[in-house]
């Protein structure tokens, strides 16, 4: 979504595959990312063939799918069931995340998603300042919605992240190294992921949380994602999955 597929985190190696499945590794780490959409992130503006266009989301695929079930109608509004059945058509087939990008939608928490805030929100992923963005991983993944993110919460998230990536997009990896591929070599990608994850959301908290607190509040968060950092980059890594969202339909 952000443009922050990176090379090192892409190769397809089989869990139970250990070394012999490196070539897969050594080979996407050369070809680099192939899913990314390749957006310009600080203006409205994207570049195909050469050439800048004014970034519309109406040639998108979520809403070629919104005109085919609603047509020109402007005035729908969307339930949590309408909004993640067309995410299910664009391909985000993860019920629980779902429900999560229909809350971020819903701006004004009336329970339903108009037209006008179903483009807002696909504007901010394609368009929008890092702050913007980093609200919106915030908001994403405190799933009691209580301003705060805890521990388990984040292991649920970034887990489901991580698994749909592989669903989804056949470079991305969960191994990235020969030495991790040894070291997981005959686990399940369920056990990779869970590792990976509770890795990830301990370096998480030690960096951003008060100590003994098991919390991180919005603006605790905000810091630790702006200062960046190995950790940083591996958990933008996994949003790329909301990327369909804006991809034009005729790509």
């Amino acid at each position: 979504m952000f443009n922050l597929l990176r090379a090192g985190r892409f190769a397809v190696v089989p869990a139970a595959a250990g070394i012999a499945g490196l070539a897969g590794y050594s080979s996407a780490q050369q070809q680099g990312p192939q899913c990314a959409e390749k957006l310009q992130r600080n203006s409205s503006f994207r570049s195909v063939s050469g050439k800048s266009e004014k970034l519309t989301v109406d040639n998108t695929m979520l809403f070629t799918c919104y005109s085919k079930r609603f047509g020109n109608q402007k005035k729908v509004e969307l339930t949590e069931k309408d909004v993640c059945t067309l995410l299910e058509e664009v391909g985000i087939n993860c019920a629980d995340l779902n429900k999560r990008i229909f809350r971020c939608m819903d701006a004004d928490k009336g329970g339903t998603v108009d037209i006008k805030e179903m483009k807002k929100f696909c504007q901010m992923l394609a368009c929008g300042t890092s702050d913007q963005k980093a609200q919106f991983m915030f908001d994403a993944c405190d799933l009691d919605q209580d301003g705060e993110l805890d521990c388990e919460e984040m292991r649920t998230v970034v887990k489901e992240m991580m698994l749909l990536c592989v669903s989804m997009y056949p470079a991305f990896s969960l191994i990235n190294t020969e030495k991790d591929a040894e070291l997981m070599a005959h686990l399940s990608n369920e056990d990779v992921a869970q590792f990976e994850t509770n890795r990830i959301v301990y370096d998480m908290f030690i960096s951003a949380g008060r100590s003994g607190s098991g919390v991180i509040n919005l603006k605790e968060f905000l810091y630790w994602y702006k200062r960046g950092g190995k950790t940083v980059n591996e958990f933008r890594n996994l949003f790329p999955i909301f990327d369909v969202l804006i991809k034009p339909q005729d790509e």
